[in-house]
């Protein structure tokens, strides 16, 4: 996969994987910077249902204007690969970080936090969502 070129996106390294899918830190040749390229799974890709969960991740996630969620670039698909371009964003792991060390209760605390935060502002039913009063938030 690395140097692969996925529509306009050339594959560096591969930041992680899922379920669904893979992130790849990928550059985009046209607006020259880096971003994180997420493939869904080559079985998965055949799947009319994952196809459309896919595509319906974007479009949500495409929504959201908020510092914890990764701004969504581009969605497509290119010789057989189905992919969502996002700002990438650098650091640790969360996996990295509590490998390296136990987390001190307010550590914890913060991370707990700021995910809960995201959530909430992610998901449908809060009323701060912008998913919550999109007219198509089920397309």
């Amino acid at each position: 996969m690395i140097g692969r070129l996925i529509g306009r996106f050339r594959v560096d390294s591969q930041l992680g994987s899922g379920g669904m899918a893979s992130v790849w830190k990928a550059e985009d040749t046209l607006l020259k910077r880096h971003v994180a390229l997420k493939v869904l799974d080559d079985e998965l890709a055949r799947s009319p249902q994952a196809q459309r969960r896919f595509l319906h991740e974007a479009r949500n996630n495409a929504r959201l204007h908020h510092p914890g969620v990764p701004a969504v670039f581009d969605y497509g698909e290119h010789d057989g690969f189905t992919y969502i371009a996002m700002a990438i964003i650098d650091g640790e792991t969360l996996s990295a970080v509590a490998a390296r060390a136990p987390m001190s209760i307010a550590e914890a605390v913060r991370v707990v936090r700021d995910a809960a935060e995201v959530l909430a502002y992610a998901t449908p039913t809060s009323t701060s969502s912008p998913t919550a009063t999109s007219p198509d938030a089920t397309s």
